[in-house]
């Protein structure tokens, strides 16, 4: 799979400030940095070098219900109409794969769906460019669903982010992940989001460079976070380039530049596997996700599983 640049300009970009190694965290810092209540966890570990074209597959059968029974309870067979794929309707219940949807339109997938040429640009972009090796690697990057991500915010009290795949949710376009971070003391779950990952091809959207100039030729890939919306490419050899879309002022509309996420220069003995955000937390600043894990399993043994296999490994 073709993993080089997609734009040009972006070899061109300016990125030798000198890197400063930051600090462990001892105690609580006097202030919080800029954007330190946004996560860009899911920025550092799954965003992809490149778009791609996704697989097709067969379509989703789209059904609506009014069920009357309860919303968790294990499926039930009955001897009512049986449409194909053994989902089964009932007084109105839709039962499919030991779960019951209530009151909502559903989605009831024919086969299994996955992005396989998204998922192996993401190891690809993972393994390579920011040299984050995980359980389950063998120098092979494709083939293979990044399960989840996790590590240490250092420049936030070391709060323990994590991103993990939804298998239930993702298909043939999309990926879908659950972000959490959780309070490194108590353990407690502070913020919990759902991760939306598509394809953008040139046109789709403009970007402003850092030096101000626009462009819509390009292409990568969109990080829609309960409808906080990041766009990102890659340089093609080490580095992650970040724009936040813009919801008011001259360039409403637009995706402005953020910062780059690239490899750590931390002392791994010390901090572990370590990526760098450079600029993405404020300006200027050179800040570090530390202890950084994760694990990829190969799709073709998820797509053999049974479903209800299939959601346990999560």
């Amino acid at each position: 799979m073709q993993v080089n640049a997609i734009n040009a300009y972006s070899n061109n970009v300016n990125f030798g400030k000198r890197h400063k190694v930051n600090k462990p965290v001892t105690q609580a810092p006097a202030s919080q940095p800029k954007h330190v209540s946004k996560a860009p966890l899911y920025a550092a570990m799954v965003l992809m070098p490149l778009g791609v074209g996704m697989t097709s597959c067969e379509p989703y059968i789209k059904a609506t219900a009014s069920a009357t029974a309860n919303a968790e309870a294990k499926v039930i067979v009955t001897d009512s109409l049986v449409l194909p794929h053994d989902t089964v309707i009932n007084n109105d219940t839709i039962h499919q794969n030991d779960t019951i949807v209530k009151n909502d339109t559903i989605y009831i997938p024919q086969a299994f769906e996955f992005p396989y040429k998204l998922s192996d640009s993401i190891n690809i972009w993972r393994g390579d460019y920011l040299d984050t090796p995980v359980e389950g690697d063998n120098g092979n990057f494709k083939g293979k669903a990044l399960l989840y991500m996790s590590a240490l915010r250092q420049w936030d009290y070391n709060k323990h982010e994590t991103v993990k795949l939804n298998l239930q949710k993702s298909d043939s376009t999309e990926l879908r992940f659950d972000h959490k971070i959780y309070d490194p003391n108590t353990g407690a779950l502070l913020t919990k989001n759902d991760i939306r990952v598509t394809e953008v091809k040139p046109g789709d959207l403009t970007i402003v460079r850092e030096d101000g100039s626009e462009t819509d030729q390009v292409g990568g890939l969109l990080f829609n976070e309960d409808g906080v919306k990041t766009f990102a490419h890659s340089n093609g050899k080490d580095k992650i380039f970040v724009y936040d879309k813009q919801t008011s002022g001259e360039n409403i509309g637009k995706y402005v530049f953020r910062g780059t996420v690239e490899r750590g220069y931390l002392n791994t003995a010390q901090y572990g596997r370590n990526i760098l955000l450079n600029g993405m937390i404020s300006e200027g600043t050179e800040d570090h996700y530390i202890n950084a894990q994760g694990k990829v399993m190969e799709v073709a043994d998820i797509a053999a599983m049974e479903p209800e296999q299939r959601w346990e490994i999560q």
